[in-house]
């Protein structure tokens, strides 16, 4: 499969109105809160990925974001690792089961110190819109007055099951070698410098079986190594893409986009979306 670099538009959300739903319907029943960018990068991911029912996906970076309950529903098993110590949370065990993985040992990174004062109420404002706002914006958007289920899924007996991983993503010991058959990761790897990347891809690549696909959702910027501090996030540009997650001669949409905004008009980031299919 040839590597790519997409840059995401708000057109998504016409063009997949059902799955524009399917988060919105998710986001609505767990309490979970999006930015607008977030909408695009689950619409997109829940396009690309197309796997059977009982297939493992690894959900890189995924806090307690709303992927892993979106695919968790969709009968994967997903493996939810991110270096933050998690514990299961009340609000959900009547709807998953979670099991724990990891050493529960300390993980020092810069972007876990994030919450130091001022820092984290700067990142909450940067990065998410209260629930209420956003699916309002885009209901109206299709015309409609609440959230409904976009459409039916397959009966299942009991709770879908979520193994929350607690490791550093450059080493997933507990995870054997080919035993993944995809590994998403929203808005999570911009947040580790350049250089610490390629170890980190070598890792997700190791566990990963033969022809996974890889899909990762990031922001851009025009100007190589831009840092946004409010998000500690790493900005690239094509090339700084190029180079630092090892692509290939990538199929990519960045030079013919001139300038990309995001539909929110408060939206406080604006920076392009990019999308990277590995």
């Amino acid at each position: 499969m040839r590597d790519s670099i997409e840059l995401l538009s708000e057109s998504l959300i016409d063009q997949h109105r059902d799955l524009a739903l399917e988060v919105l319907a998710a986001s609505s029943r767990l309490g979970l809160a999006l930015g607008w960018h977030y909408v695009l990068d689950l619409i997109w991911l829940l396009r690309e990925l197309d796997l059977p029912p009982g297939a493992t996906v690894l959900d890189a970076g995924a806090g307690w974001g709303l992927a892993q309950f979106l695919f968790a529903d969709r009968g994967l098993r997903v493996i939810s690792v991110d270096m933050s110590a998690r514990q299961p949370r009340a609000e959900f065990q009547h709807l998953y089961n979670f099991e724990c993985i990891g050493n529960g040992a300390a993980i020092r990174h810069r972007y876990l110190e994030r919450a130091r004062p001022g820092l984290k109420a700067s990142l909450d404002l940067a990065l998410t819109t209260p629930l209420g706002e956003l699916p309002g914006k885009i209901l109206r958007r299709f015309g409609l007055a609440k959230i409904a289920s976009p459409r039916a899924r397959p009966a299942r007996s009991g709770r879908p099951t979520i193994t929350l991983y607690h490791a550093a993503l450059e080493a997933l010991g507990e995870l054997a070698s080919g035993s993944i058959d995809a590994v998403i990761s929203v808005s999570a790897l911009e947040h580790n410098a350049p250089g610490d990347i390629p170890p980190i891809v070598s890792e997700l690549e190791r566990v990963a079986r033969p022809g996974a696909p890889l899909l990762l959702t990031l922001s851009a910027s025009r100007e190589n190594g831009e840092f946004h501090a409010a998000s500690h996030s790493h900005l690239l540009n094509e090339a700084g893409f190029i180079a630092t997650y090892g692509l290939h001669e990538p199929h990519s949409n960045f030079r013919r986009v001139r300038r990309h905004r995001y539909g929110h008009e408060h939206a406080p980031l604006s920076r392009p979306l990019v999308v990277l299919h590995l």
